[in-house]
């Protein structure tokens, strides 16, 4: 990657994190049993599997 390459992908990483934590915030306020965990290094998420945000529906089916 040239020098400018790196500086536009630079830019754009810090443009995305802020909207990024932002909209993280906003959709786990919704989905508290989502299973995030912070790096170490605090530079990282893992998201784990969880359970769905909305329970499983069951539909009789009639004859």
């Amino acid at each position: 990657m040239t020098d400018e390459g790196d500086d536009v992908y630079r830019s754009r990483l810090r443009a995305f994190k802020p909207e990024f934590r932002t909209a993280l915030r906003y959709a786990l306020s919704g989905y508290e049993d989502a299973r995030i965990e912070e790096t170490d290094d605090r530079h990282g998420l893992i998201l784990h599997p969880s359970p769905p945000p909305v329970p499983e529906r069951l539909i009789a089916r009639s004859a």
